[in-house]
């Protein structure tokens, strides 16, 4: 696992490679913010996070070989598999590899996501 020694979210994207997963990680960031625009962005578990005030939720990681999207139990947000479907999973996150976009259904994945952390929903592994 790929690690980032970094304090603030400014020094996590300035210790990114300037290649694909940076581009792919910015797109993410961007629809997060798109989906939640009062969320903080933090640093969290050497990953950036994004949540309600000291809450972090969400995070995003650049790995060797992969962005990893880390937003807990994928099948209560997206039951019917629609929204992230083609979207390599892991326990808890999806990865985002070279060759996957970020879609109009990601960004409906994560509108979802954050109307249920809002709601109070259990989205937990």
């Amino acid at each position: 696992m790929v690690t980032y020694d970094a304090a603030t979210p400014k020094e996590y994207l300035q210790q990114l490679k300037q290649d694909w997963r940076r581009e792919r990680l910015m797109e993410l960031r961007d629809a997060i913010r798109r989906a939640a625009p009062d969320w903080e962005e933090t640093i969290s578990y050497r990953m950036m996070g994004f949540g309600p005030p000291q809450d972090p939720v969400l995070h995003l990681n650049a790995q060797k070989h992969f962005v990893g999207l880390y937003v807990g139990d994928i099948d209560k947000v997206d039951p019917e598999g629609a929204l992230a479907g083609g979207i390599d999973r892991g326990k808890g996150c999806l990865r985002f590899k070279r060759h996957d976009a970020v879609t109009d259904e990601i960004e409906r994945f994560l509108e979802r996501f954050v109307a249920m952390k809002r709601s109070g929903a259990d989205r937990d592994c």
